[in-house]
């Protein structure tokens, strides 16, 4: 079944461990690794969120199995697994994409506690992006989840928000970093920031020809030009980098920053590797973070790396090539 949920390649390997995916001991990530901290790092899907926090909260210690103690309702429903298997599918139908979700709906809708509250204490995982979920018409994208009646009231943790519904609250890309302790958290920070930058910048993005003006090819190709001992390049074109994450790590952890431009979407998975690599994350747009993940990023992007400001951008400046970059970014503007 889970080889069937997915067009471009098999999910199996990903969900195993709770959503966690295969351990990295077996993969090449691990020559990247110290030894003390292979029990931490998996082989994790981006859209793995909904299993993974599922999971968790099985065994979250302030759990409660009566309805009567409980303070919020978790609904255990994963809804990107359930529009995903359709959304590349030559003759999925409007109907096909949204037949799970108006499955859960009604039962959901028949529950007392849900009922009572009309699902202002419920909340929900989603493991792909909001607009996945948010279809408008029969022949549009995705699936209608987020549109339905009686989804309007539940809290959706999804990896990427629509900034103007108050329900979505963004939830960073899983990575495949879950440390088990707090002391691996810290083992972690120190052995990366040991690590040799030999690179000013590091890019991993797959082009999108379809695009005018594509900026990931723009990046991507100013990248090469500046050399690769100044700007890394990582051509993620044919699921390069979702096939083989430690490509991305590599390169992230010997840059002291990277390039994040917008994914498909406004934001990307290789934000949170940037961050998990210890570099320096440069944004050319806010929504790909500062609007999108408000529990863990600052608000202000003057804190950190931000669209057209930070120390990341004097940084940019300093390199001739990419100081092209974003110089075209600017005239594009920032939005």
């Amino acid at each position: 079944m889970c080889d069937a949920l997915a067009p471009m390649y098999s999910l199996c390997p990903y969900l195993a461990n709770d959503g966690l995916g295969f351990p990295a001991g077996g993969t090449n990530l691990s020559s990247l690794l110290p030894r003390q901290l292979l029990g931490s790092w998996y082989a994790s899907d981006q859209f793995a969120l909904e299993h993974i926090v599922h999971r968790r909260l099985l065994s979250h210690s302030c759990r409660t199995t009566d309805p009567a103690r409980a303070a919020a309702f978790f609904v255990p429903f994963y809804a990107g697994l359930a529009v995903g298997r359709h959304l590349w599918a030559a003759n999925a139908t409007g109907a096909d994409r949204d037949r799970d979700c108006v499955a859960l709906l009604s039962w959901l809708h028949a529950q007392p506690w849900y009922r009572r509250s009309h699902g202002w204490d419920h909340f929900i995982a989603l493991g792909r992006i909001t607009w996945d979920f948010r279809r408008t018409t029969d022949a549009g994208w995705g699936g209608s989840f987020l549109t339905m009646p009686g989804v309007a009231n539940v809290t959706r943790l999804v990896i990427e928000r629509d900034p103007w519904d108050g329900m979505d609250v963004g939830i960073p890309y899983p990575t495949g970093f879950h440390p088990r302790t707090a002391a691996d958290v810290r083992a972690w920070q120190r052995y990366v920031a040991r690590r040799p930058r030999p690179r000013l910048f590091a890019f991993a993005g797959a082009p999108r020809s379809a695009i005018k003006g594509d900026f990931r090819a723009l990046l991507l190709e100013e990248c090469q030009a500046a050399g690769a001992a100044a700007c890394g390049a990582l051509d993620c074109a044919e699921g390069r980098c979702i096939k083989n994450n430690a490509l991305v790590m590599e390169l992230f952890m010997g840059a002291r920053f990277c390039l994040q431009p917008r994914g498909d979407s406004f934001t990307r998975r290789s934000l949170f590797d940037c961050l998990v690599a210890g570099a320096v994350p440069v944004l050319f747009w806010r929504r790909s973070a500062y609007r999108q993940y408000g529990w863990y990023l600052p608000v202000d992007g003057r804190e950190g790396s931000g669209p057209c400001s930070s120390t990341a951008t004097s940084s940019a400046r300093g390199t001739s090539r990419c100081a092209a970059c974003w110089r075209q970014s600017r005239s594009r503007g920032c939005g």
